[in-house]
C-alpha cells in the first residue's frame, strides 16, 4: 500500500508540475519502432542492457511483447521518435509485469523497474509540437509478462501510442 501511495503522490506532482520538453532535432527514417530483444536472467532493465544477450533487432509497428512466445527471462529496448502535432500535456499509462522504464528526450518519466507482478502507472509530460525521442526498456523475469503503453493527448486521443506518429530514429 505504501508503494502505491508513493506512486500516486509522484503522479499527482507530475500533473501539477509536468516536465516541459522542447522539440528535438532528430533524423528519422520511416514509420515504426526500433527494437532490440534480449535474453538472460536479470532483475532490472539496466542489468538487462549490460548483461543480457541480444537475440534480435528490427522494427515493429507498436511497443508490444504479445508476439514474443518466450515464457520467462527476456526483455526489449524500444526506440522511436514521436511526431507531436499539438503542444500540450500528454499522459502515458504503462502496465507492466515485470520492470519497465520510459524516457522521453533522455528524461526518465516512468520507472517501475525490478521484478514484480502486474503494476499500472501514469506519467505526465508537457511536450512541444515537433519530434521527441522515446525509449521504453522492459524485461520479464518470471510468472507472467505484460507491457502496455497508452497515450492520452490534448486532442482527446486515448489509446495505444498511434503507429502513424512513430518514426524509426536514424543511428
Amino acid at each position: 500500500a505504501a508503494e502505491y501511495k508513493e506512486y500516486i503522490d509522484n503522479f499527482m506532482d507530475s500533473l501539477e508540475n509536468p516536465l516541459a520538453l522542447s522539440a528535438q532535432e532528430i533524423n528519422v527514417g520511416g514509420n515504426g519502432i526500433a527494437y532490440t530483444r534480449y535474453e538472460g536472467d536479470f532483475v532490472s532493465t539496466e542489468r538487462m542492457v549490460k548483461e543480457g544477450r541480444i537475440t534480435d533487432r528490427g522494427v515493429m509497428d507498436s511497443i508490444a511483447i504479445e508476439s514474443d512466445e518466450t515464457v520467462d527471462h527476456f526483455g526489449y529496448v524500444f526506440e522511436t521518435v514521436l511526431k507531436i502535432e499539438d503542444t500540450g500535456l500528454y499522459m502515458f499509462q504503462i502496465t507492466t509485469d515485470d520492470g519497465a522504464v520510459m524516457l522521453i528526450d533522455g528524461k526518465e518519466i516512468f520507472n517501475r523497474d525490478g521484478s514484480h507482478s502486474t503494476l499500472r502507472g501514469w506519467a505526465a509530460v508537457n511536450m512541444e509540437k515537433g519530434l521527441h525521442k522515446v525509449t521504453v526498456r522492459y524485461f520479464d523475469d518470471s510468472e507472467g509478462q505484460t507491457l502496455d503503453v497508452y497515450m492520452v493527448s490534448p486532442d482527446g486521443y486515448d489509446g495505444p501510442v498511434p503507429a502513424e506518429i512513430c518514426f524509426v530514429p536514424e543511428q
